[in-house]
């Protein structure tokens, strides 16, 4: 969706005269859709099975640590010294690599919870042949 692009508007920034960790605007209502998201999803999480919950927890937590937490640190650093430097992209790609981590042990914990309740899963593919060719 690209939600934190959408959101972020420099002028409001200025405006509220903002910086360091709140450089990037959009961690403000990202952090808002955080805490009503996990709010909502409490109960189910609570009801979950304890390894897939502690899963679900892990996958979230690394995943909104790098989305949120480690953008508020390129944040605070790129408004201190500038985003065109190595440490700014190094800084980036972790927060990155923190997001696709989340989400591969989001898919494991997903996966764990299938294996764990289902004896065989059957899976077919059936490749067609192009007509065009």
């Amino acid at each position: 969706m690209s939600l934190h692009e959408i959101l972020i508007i420099n002028d409001l920034g200025k405006a509220l005269h903002l910086g360091g960790f709140f450089y990037f605007i959009w961690v403000i209502p990202g952090a808002l859709f955080v805490v009503v998201t996990g709010l909502a999803y409490l109960k189910f999480l609570l009801h979950l099975p304890r390894k897939t919950r502690d899963c679900f927890l892990l996958a979230g937590s690394i995943y909104v640590g790098g989305a949120l937490g480690m953008e508020m640190v390129t944040g605070y650093y790129a408004d201190a010294v500038g985003q065109r430097n190595l440490m700014y992209g190094l800084m980036t790609s972790v927060e990155e690599i923190m997001e696709m981590v989340g989400v591969i042990v989001f898919i494991y914990a997903l996966l764990s919870y299938i294996g764990s309740h289902l004896e065989t899963i059957d899976f077919r593919l059936k490749i067609v042949e192009n007509q065009e060719r």
